[in-house]
């Protein structure tokens, strides 16, 4: 995929799906559901004696755009992504913003099926912890688990330590270079995106 006229042209095909929201139970929901929906319209395509659209090597664009948000949630859905990858052409398009546990999600592709349309603003965050749950996103507070439990504190730092080598693989970054967004969060562009490994190129 190299330019918005090839995107557009899954849009027509309706081989897109959209996570287009914090990276919750509601999304995960979301995507389930597209899924279903793009498996029901190919049964009934074959059913019909028709090409399918959807079927192994199909291309397929995921478009993602969050302020970031569970981290279990979050890896569910790369795990799932990865596996979806293997039977597909699996494209991963970001839009607008791309925050926090966002950063990670997108890199469930190889980073050559991984493009963005122009403005995209990335932000690497860090996360913290809540009753109950890991959550990475958008926050008014940075209170990072202080009337957790320690055993909370050590999941914690246990998934967030394999998120980061998680990126390492799949981007351009280094684990000093990603400690160092997480530590000093910062927005940068897609030029930037481009240099770190994020994204491949901007849809024009």
């Amino acid at each position: 995929m190299k330019t918005l006229a090839d995107f557009q042209e899954l849009v027509d095909r309706e081989l897109v799906i959209y996570l287009q929201s914090d990276i919750d139970e509601k999304l995960l929901e979301s995507w389930h559901s597209q899924l279903k929906n793009l498996r029901s319209r190919r049964d009934q395509q074959i059913k019909d004696k028709l090409e399918p659209d959807f079927k192994p090597g199909a291309k397929l664009a995921i478009v993602i755009m969050t302020h970031g948000g569970s981290i279990d949630i979050g890896s569910t859905l790369i795990q799932e992504i990865r596996a979806l990858f293997s039977l597909y052409d699996v494209w991963i398009v970001c839009q607008t913003l791309i925050m926090s546990m966002g950063t990670f999600l997108i890199m469930s592709v190889p980073i050559e099926k991984r493009v963005a349309f122009p403005g995209v603003d990335f932000y690497f965050h860090r996360s913290r912890i809540t009753r109950g749950s890991i959550i990475s996103g958008h926050h008014d507070s940075h209170d990072y688990a202080a009337k957790e439990s320690q055993a909370s504190r050590s999941s914690w730092k246990r998934k967030e330590s394999n998120l980061f080598r998680f990126a390492v693989d799949n981007s351009l970054l280094s684990l000093d270079e990603i400690e160092d967004l997480i530590e000093k969060p910062r927005h940068f562009g897609t030029t930037k995106a481009i240099k770190v490994g994020l994204v491949s190129r901007v849809l024009k």
